[in-house]
């Protein structure tokens, strides 16, 4: 399961694109802080990786494309955990 989710993140990490342009007036200082700031929760079994991917690209805030070579299905059980 730790595998899964290290891929996961690393998935998500290369291949998130911002989801808005952000002035330098109102652009954060640090945008993995943002990330790490903001908690979910996630529960469900069968969870397939392209959509999961793209749900959690939303909550972040930022575009997220999947290639049509990731397949496969995971199960979350997570509490108050940051996007980071």
């Amino acid at each position: 399961m730790k595998k899964i989710l290290t891929l996961l993140a690393a998935l998500f990490m290369v291949i998130a694109v911002p989801g808005h342009a952000w002035s330098e007036a109102d652009s954060p200082a640090d945008p993995l802080a943002v990330m790490r700031a903001k908690k979910i929760s996630i529960h469900g079994q069968d969870f397939s990786l392209p959509t999961l991917l793209v749900a959690l690209g939303r909550e972040a805030g930022v575009n997220v494309f999947v290639s049509d070579k990731v397949k496969g299905k995971t199960s979350l059980d997570l509490d108050n955990v940051s996007l980071d």
